[in-house]
């Protein structure tokens, strides 16, 4: 199984919301091949653990998952 990761320059976009997360779970030509992948994992994973609803709570899931990215890549 392919693990997937994101760049550090990804990261950097993100975190200075020069992309919005939701924007990139929802259309993928923003990041490099594979990071679409590995931020739908972490939404899942985020979803799954807190116990979210992910067609209600995508602004919570995406809130922690930048808390993540930032503490990953901050």
């Amino acid at each position: 199984m392919k693990k997937f990761a994101l760049s550090q320059e990804t990261a950097d976009r993100l975190l200075n919301d020069d992309i919005n997360v939701l924007d990139v779970l929802d259309d993928a030509a923003a990041v490099k091949e594979g990071e679409d992948v590995y931020l739908q994992e972490l939404f899942d994973s985020i979803a799954a653990d807190y116990g979210f609803r992910p067609d209600d709570d995508r602004e919570n899931i995406a809130e922690i998952m930048l808390d993540e990215i930032a503490a990953d890549f901050g």
